[in-house]
Order: structure tokens, then C-alpha cells, then sequence
């Protein structure tokens, strides 16, 4: 059976050296331009492409690689397969997660655009009707009452148009009396399911590196063994 140019940059992964670079950069450059027809294909792609981020070869590997993780949300492929990589880390693909209050703060305060409740949470609605009361005013209150809205709806009527109801949700939490424990006790009440939307800069492990690390190109495959620690330890 013929080896695909995904099973092929795959198997030189680990491989080091100026021939297994130039395969390297040769099955890269096919792949950019590839559509992969399953989204176990685009994953593989994904972490293949990450391990050589950590692990290059040379500056040519190291610039494909990062052009390719660059524009990886843009990827045909990716786009296709987008709902069956949920939840995956990679760029171009929601996160639905219940996210402790501190994180969802962060997230509504930098990326206030993309942060929604996950609708599909059908317990996470009760529970946020019951705590939606305190946080708004005596006026709106009575008209809940009066509505006797779901809370998902309930939402939609109290926030304004240019925010999402996550982060009107929060907004109002932050703006509670008491402390940062009052807060966070609160919203651990209402335990309420997020969806973090992809967009243009939001968290994802494609991303994910620190770019003012020093850039060492490898001539042999990491060590496969686990560190013993105490002589680490000791070394250090």
C-alpha cells in the first residue's frame, strides 16, 4: 500500500540530519497545499506539525512549520471537519468547557466577542434562572417574574445587543458586592457551561509556545527515556 505524505512525515519525525530535513521540507510543502479527507488526518497534521515546532531541524523546516500552525484555522480541511475537532486545541475550533470563574472572567474581559453559555446545557438554564434575580435591578427582576422567561431567553432580554450573554452574565457577577470568594462562590452555584467560538486570536494550542525561547536546531531525536529524577535534581 502506498505511504500518504502524512504517514511519511510521520515516520521522519524522529529522524535527524540535512537528508531527513529536505524530506521534511519537501512532504511539508505537499502537505500545505493537501486536503486531508478525515479529521484524524487534520489532527495528526496538527501534532506532527507541533512536535516539529519544538523539535526542528533547521530555519527552513522551522519557518514552514510555523507558516503552516499560522494559517492552520484557514486550512480547507480544517474547516470541513471543524465540529468533529471540538474540544481538540486546535486553532479554528470551539471550546465548550465549564470554566472556573477566574478563567471566565479572563476570557470575557479579552475576548468578549467569542465567550457564549452553551445553549445545549439544559441544567446549567435552571440554575442560572434561580441565581439571575439578585443580579439585576428590582425593575428588571419584577419583569422576569412577570415574563417567566427561560433564562437562555432571560438573557436576551437583559443584555444589550453589542455583548454576548456570557458576558453580560459575568459582567454582572463582577459587579455583585462582596469579595472575590463572594464572587467565585456564585458562580460556582450556577456552574454554567461555556463556548469558547474560534476567532482570529483566541486560545488554542496551535498558538501555544513561547516564542522568545532560544532556537535550537536538532541534529539527533530527543531522549525517548524519562529523567531520573533525583540525578536532575541533583544536577541541578
Amino acid at each position: 500500500m502506498a505511504t500518504t505524505p502524512l504517514a511519511a512525515l510521520e515516520r521522519c519525525r524522529l529522524q535527524f540530519g540535512p537528508a531527513p530535513a529536505a524530506t521534511k521540507l519537501c512532504l511539508l510543502r505537499q502537505l500545505a497545499h493537501t486536503k486531508l479527507a478525515s479529521a484524524r488526518a487534520v489532527e495528526r497534521l496538527h501534532e506532527t506539525l507541533c512536535f516539529m515546532r519544538a523539535y526542528p531541524d533547521d530555519a527552513a523546516v522551522l519557518a514552514q512549520v510555523n507558516a503552516m500552525l499560522a494559517g492552520f484555522a484557514r486550512r480547507a480541511d480544517l474547516r470541513s471537519h471543524r465540529a468533529a475537532l471540538a474540544d481538540s486545541g486546535i486553532a479554528g475550533t470551539a471550546i465548550h468547557y465549564r470554566f472556573f470563574a477566574g478563567q471566565a472572567q479572563w476570557l470575557a474581559q479579552h475576548w468578549p466577542d467569542w465567550l457564549q453559555l452553551d445553549r445545549d446545557d439544559h441544567d446549567a438554564e435552571e440554575r442560572i434562572a434561580r441565581a439571575l434575580p439578585p443580579l439585576v435591578t428590582p425593575a428588571e427582576a419584577q419583569g422576569l417574574a412577570e415574563l417567566k422567561l427561560p433564562a437562555y431567553q432571560a438573557l436576551d432580554r437583559l443584555r444589550g445587543r453589542d455583548e454576548t450573554d456570557a458576558v453580560f452574565l459575568l459582567r454582572r457577577i463582577a459587579a455583585m458586592p462582596g469579595n472575590g470568594f463572594t464572587r467565585e462562590a456564585y458562580s460556582d452555584t450556577m456552574d454554567a457551561s461555556f463556548v469558547l467560538a474560534p476567532g482570529p486570536d483566541t486560545p488554542s494550542r496551535t498558538a501555544a509556545h513561547f516564542a522568545k525561547a532560544p532556537r535550537v536546531f536538532r541534529h539527533e531525536p530527543p531522549p525517548g527515556l524519562r529523567p531520573e529524577l533525583r540525578a536532575e535534581l541533583a544536577r541541578a
